[in-house]
């Protein structure tokens, strides 16, 4: 079970809540009233493994006094069951040096809990499967487990430690892949190299692979006109209504009628597929200078879309013949999924690049259902064809959008999937806002840039429910959302050399030059609830995610084992950047309140505290 509770009145401890997700534990505690924290200098967290292996949790030394009434544990493994007790220290007078006692033989209570597992006990998937990575190479942590001078590059263990499995839950669906498969993908970033090659060793086997790429050029995104080095042609983007232009200014073009090879008996042999035709625009080097640079300025690939070929064609093998290229849509190709024949979909918030995988904080969410993977073929369908925005538009307006709380009102756990784009009439991004607003405890809301402001509204307004808030950096809504007491925002940060004590400095990877921190898309209403709605996929909750890209959202109604997942990696980025945000923007906790904080109804402290220790279980 992923959540867990002993309460043990005679205690001095008298509660004592762990909420599990697979690869860490969150842990919550209180005590009867501040009157029984006389002498209390703080607590010890005793875990205790399967194989019966003791450790001391916290801080830096091999035992620690936590002057807090949460704590989270990093170092589990996923699918195994533990123990924690917690130990209430006190001391006598105000010598906070000296040794510390029991204040009587009630002073632990101890909560046994096994953590999530993405795999039941016979090894197959379930149904719904979540993947996030660390998000934290600015941590402490990190910095003592692999130090590295400025600019090194990461080293294996360090990308694994990263990753925490985010990587590896792409990598091994399209290795499992055998002959004959379909992997019908969407990417709007795609130059990670593991991806790639493990895609390339898919189609060279026989698997069937499909993927639409972004190949859009805004103008905040400056095509090249340089020719690139040591390249004999290079891949234009035009669309369709400009190809007679292309052609008259010298472009060439090669077209195929969907052909693909399979393996029969060993031996190749070509079969036809129902792609249609495809074609591919380029280049090449014979061209005339001035020829070329026309064309480049006009149709020529951006710095992102280069990248993504050079990427490809440093896998070797034909990759690039499995790509099509989205020119045709009005806003951003932000779609990052992948589908398994008809039967398996991965998608979430991340792109497929180095920076999405050990980088910035970011989720991979796995579907293992028919129904599910059908409705991202059928989209898929509409992208390979080239539909435009407006097109889109018109497919999707049929599509239903989710009632406010419905689905978590109904028997058992549902499970709906979101396309974009919806155009400038649609009441999706509205209808999210109500959602987070409705919830009854407590909401979490992930935002990469800014809050939209159908949800500031929701968040100003005067409810029971706590919202937290986690983006990727400051802007002047937060002042309006953190006016109301109810409401914490918290932003991405690292701690400079000697901007706290015992601290020291942390820096990120290097990887990320326009997300560092926060990637993820993602909102979770009442998640400790009996019935909690988890949204999550690649839409930023924002007014161009809903009218003009493409992106792909999930709404999971009534699953406990995906909020508990969720609700835990969201909480510990959250506490990981609350203290770092709080030191960079020079705020100071006062340590001597923080009994009374945590023990008083209405601080945040407590009410933090409360969403755990009053789950629902």
């Amino acid at each position: 079970m992923t959540r867990s509770r002993k309460v043990a009145p005679d205690s001095v401890v008298t509660n004592v809540t762990a909420i599990a997700g697979t690869s860490t534990v969150l842990l919550a505690w209180t005590m009867a009233s501040s009157s029984a924290a006389s002498g209390l200098r703080g607590f010890e967290i005793e875990r205790t493994d399967e194989e019966g292996r003791r450790s001391w949790l916290g801080g830096f030394r091999r035992r620690s006094l936590l002057r807090t009434f949460e704590w989270m544990d990093y170092t589990v493994g996923e699918g195994r069951k533990y123990e924690y007790r917690v130990f209430a220290r006190f001391a006598d007078g105000d010598d906070s040096d000296v040794s510390f006692a029991d204040k009587d033989s009630r002073s632990s209570t101890a909560v046994t809990i096994t953590t999530e597992s993405n795999f039941d006990p016979s090894g197959s998937p379930h149904r719904h499967q979540m993947f996030a990575n660390r998000g934290v190479a600015g941590s402490q942590a990190f910095q003592r487990r692999f130090p590295r001078e400025p600019g090194e590059p990461l080293s294996a263990d360090a990308c694994r430690w990263l990753s925490n499995g985010l990587a590896e839950s792409f990598l091994d669906i399209v290795n499992a892949a055998k002959v004959g498969d379909r992997l019908r993908g969407v990417f709007y970033e795609l130059t990670f190299k593991p991806a790639l090659e493990a895609l390339e060793r898919a189609r060279a086997r026989g698997v069937d692979v499909l993927l639409v790429v972004d190949c859009t050029s805004k103008a905040k995104k400056a095509r090249i006109e340089d020719w690139p080095d040591g390249a004999e042609r290079v891949d234009l983007q035009v669309w369709p209504e400009r190809e007679n232009d292309a052609r008259a200014m010298g472009a060439s073009c090669v077209s195929q009628r969907g052909e693909k090879k399979t393996l029969s008996q060993g031996r190749e042999k070509k079969t036809w597929s129902q792609r249609g035709e495809k074609k591919t625009w380029f280049v090449g080097r014979e061209l005339i200078e001035e020829k070329r640079r026309a064309l480049l300025r006009m149709f020529g690939p951006t710095g992102e879309t280069l990248a993504m070929d050079k990427a490809m064609d440093e896998c070797g093998g034909d990759l690039r013949d499995c790509v099509i290229r989205r020119t045709t849509c009005s806003g951003i190709p932000h779609n990052k999924f992948l589908v398994v024949n008809n039967t398996t979909v991965w998608t979430g918030s991340t792109n497929l690049t180095a920076s999405g995988m050990y980088g910035q904080a970011n989720v991979a969410h796995v579907v293992n259902d028919e129904a599910v993977a059908e409705k991202y073929l059928e989209y898929h369908a509409q992208l390979v064809k080239g539909a435009k925005t407006a097109e889109l538009v018109k497919w999707n307006s049929d599509k239903d959008i989710p009632e406010v709380l419905a689905a978590g009102a109904e028997a058992g756990e549902t499970t709906r999937v979101y396309f974009s784009p919806r155009g400038k009439k649609s009441p999706m991004l509205q209808r999210w806002a109500e959602m987070f607003g409705a919830a009854q405890s407590s909401a979490c809301l992930t935002a990469a840039f800014t809050v939209n402001d159908l949800l500031v509204a929701e968040c100003v307004k005067d409810t029971s429910a706590r919202r937290y808030i986690l983006k990727e950096k400051w802007a002047k809504k937060d002042r309006e959302i953190e006016a109301n007491v109810k409401n914490r925002v918290v932003r991405g940060a690292v701690l400079a050399d000697g901007a706290a004590d015992g601290f020291a400095g942390e820096a990120l990877t290097g990887l990320n030059e326009h997300v560092k921190f926060i990637h993820w898309k993602t909102m979770l209403i009442d998640p400790m609830s009996e019935s909690p709605t988890v949204i999550t996929g690649s839409a930023n909750f924002s007014k161009a995610s809903v009218e003009i890209n493409d992106e792909n959202m999930l709404v999971i109604a009534g699953d406990r084992r995906v909020a508990d997942m969720y609700f835990v990696e969201f909480f510990r980025l959250f506490t990981h950047f609350s203290y770092r945000d709080r030191v960079v923007r020079g705020g100071k906790k006062k340590r001597d309140r923080w009994i009374t904080d945590a023990l008083t109804e209405g601080t945040r402290e407590w009410c933090d505290r409360h969403i755990v220790l009053s789950a629902w279980i």
